[in-house]
């Protein structure tokens, strides 16, 4: 579920930077040459982890870092190049879950 969730992001947020609304939404972009030193800011200064990947049509893979603990997320695209920036940043992440089921056999 949390794929469906980071996938629904990744896909709103792509959009959203490619639209002329879009001017309203303010994200601070930073960039790194490679995956690997932005995992480890993301790691060292927030304590996020990978927490789901996507490929984009155009080529770059989406990642999605959480901090469960904290809430804090951060969704970041690596272009087939392995450049990697950041698509956006937030608080008070929530995962998405299936209610659960009821036991079989009861009725309704």
């Amino acid at each position: 579920m949390i794929r469906i969730f980071a996938l629904a992001a990744a896909i709103f947020l792509g959009l959203a930077a490619q639209s002329a609304w879009a001017l309203s939404i303010t994200v601070a972009v930073s960039c790194f040459p490679a995956f690997a030193p932005m995992a480890d800011v993301l790691l060292d200064q927030y304590g996020e982890l990978p927490s789901a990947e996507m490929l984009a049509k155009n080529g770059n893979a989406i990642h999605l870092f959480v901090a469960p603990d904290e809430g804090t997320w951060t969704i970041v695209s690596t272009d087939p190049d392995g450049e990697t920036c950041t698509l956006g940043y937030g608080t008070d992440f929530q995962p998405l879950g299936l209610p659960k089921p009821e036991p079989a056999g009861e009725l309704h």
